[in-house]
């Protein structure tokens, strides 16, 4: 879609791919690629972050003398109050969040254990500890 199309071409792009990607109809097999038409279907949309985001655009096609000194193609307006929509994931990126998360938790205690295992030990290999710890 070129970067002067309408807001009604737009909506229309957006309602074909919603039809042809949306999980009720694709059972479920393009929940990545229907994340993305919704999010590029929610800056698009409105014209402020429209015009963000082509600004974004202009900027990243010109030379720049560092990647340091380029701006960040987001939307840090923080008083519209859906900026966290962003930060919304579609439930197999939370299973596998959840997953991650507990797979972390029990390797954590396995390796606390298997250190306090080695220090007592070591500490009764050396004499460190009295072999009767009550007189």
């Amino acid at each position: 879609m070129p970067p002067s199309a309408s807001t009604a071409e737009i909506r229309a792009a957006y309602r074909d791919l919603a039809r042809l990607l949306h999980p009720d109809t694709a059972a479920g097999r393009h929940e990545g690629e229907m994340a993305a038409v919704n999010e590029a279907w929610r800056v698009l949309s409105d014209p402020g972050r429209r015009a963000t985001y082509d600004a974004s655009l202009r900027t990243a096609t010109a030379p720049r003398p560092s990647a340091a000194a380029a701006p960040l193609p987001f939307d840090d307006d923080h008083d519209d109050g859906d900026d966290d929509e962003a930060w919304e994931l579609s439930p197999a990126e939370m299973e596998a969040a959840r997953r991650l998360g507990v797979t972390l938790a029990i390797t954590a205690v396995v390796v606390g254990v298997v250190l306090v295992a080695l220090f007592v030990y070591a500490f009764t290999q050396s004499g460190s500890l009295p072999a009767d710890p009550l007189p």
